[in-house]
């Protein structure tokens, strides 16, 4: 899988034999082009000060801030959450997983994140909260962390309507082109 920006590529991994149904559901808003033209648009270290980078993308950049729903941000929720306890894939340097609706469903969204450090508090029992499941772990960065490494550095003072996300989001977002996926 490749993810062209306007930076460089980044190649993935899928690992569709242990997140079948994770890794589907992304390549089908692959194939549907959901994520051409969206961006890498948040920059978080989950509340650790000198803590590692996680980086958030997808196309709901102008949901985020402000606009109203359009079809290019919606697509359907994932309905089953393949918890990283059964496939065995931690959220660790480099790993791709899905972002979850916390606050409604509890379902997995189509926005990505990549993980730049080990964040054990992201998989199945990593938190102590209501909900315990983690996040839908199922490929990982195969090239261009640097390039990641680098934008996670940059100012994060974007503007976004959500208070939880505030101080996080990119000022300047790296604008995804296409991703496909490579023969």
């Amino acid at each position: 899988m490749v993810v062209e920006t306007t930076l460089g590529n980044l190649t993935l991994q899928l690992f569709d034999s242990k997140a079948p149904l994770t890794t589907r559901y992304f390549l089908d808003r692959v194939d549907q082009r959901y994520y051409d033209g969206g961006d890498i648009y948040r920059s978080s270290q989950l509340g650790v000060s000198a803590g590692p980078y996680l980086l958030q993308g997808g196309a709901a950049l102008p949901l985020l801030q402000g606009a109203t729903v359009a079809q290019k941000t919606t697509a359907p929720l994932l309905q089953t959450i393949e918890v990283t306890g059964k496939t065995g894939i931690q959220h660790v340097r480099g790993t791709l997983s899905l972002a979850r609706d916390l606050g409604k469903s509890g379902r997995a969204l189509p926005e990505f994140f990549i993980c730049l450090g080990h964040f054990p508090v992201l998989d199945e029992n990593g938190r102590e909260v209501h909900d315990t499941q983690g996040f839908p772990a199922f490929g990982q960065v195969t090239q261009g962390l640097e390039l990641l490494d680098k934008l996670a550095q940059q100012e994060t003072k974007g503007y976004t309507t959500s208070t939880l996300l505030a101080g996080q989001m990119l000022t300047s977002p790296l604008k995804l082109l296409r991703l496909f996926q490579s023969s």
